[in-house]
């Protein structure tokens, strides 16, 4: 069994600030890479949500997952690889962001993270993808960048 990286509110709770990275991912397909990526990112001080992390045995799913996205994230990283880009958990956290980024008027909320060469999906085909095809490692690099630049949200004492 996995520990939880962050432990989050359950669903309903009212949350005042964004400050959840979360991440949209396919189960199983993307589990190894979301495993590798939170605590890399929870390292450099930011807070994330993944659902192999966060949630445990009786918890509702659904609710969990589409109220920290709703209310709590301030960024949606988007695994993208075609068997990713078709499961319908993910299209439907797709639709829910993309409304986000009109609502909260940031029109980078989505950062899609290039798993494999992929097909464009509606919502997210004009957007620019941090590369994590040449090398885990490398694309950590160039999203820590993104995330900076973006000034997102992240503990003050990071290292």
């Amino acid at each position: 069994m996995h520990e939880r990286v962050t432990p989050l509110p359950h669903a309903g709770a009212v949350s005042e600030t964004r400050t959840i990275v979360f991440l949209s991912k396919s189960t199983p397909g993307d589990d190894e890479f979301a495993l590798w990526l939170a605590p890399k990112l929870e390292a450099a001080g930011y807070t994330v949500f993944a659902d192999i992390l966060n949630l445990d045995a009786g918890d509702r799913w659904r609710s969990i997952i589409t109220s920290t996205l709703q209310t709590r994230a301030i960024k949606m990283l988007l695994c993208c690889r075609d068997s990713t880009l078709a499961a319908p958990g993910v299209l439907e956290e797709i639709e829910i962001a993309s409304d986000l980024t009109k609502e909260l008027n940031d029109p980078r909320f989505i950062i899609p993270l290039r798993l494999e060469p992929f097909k464009k999906v509606f919502g997210i085909g004009g957007l620019q993808y941090v590369d994590f095809v040449r090398g885990w490692a490398e694309g950590l690099d160039k999203l820590l960048g993104v995330l900076k630049r973006q000034r997102v949200w992240c503990q003050p004492d990071a290292a």
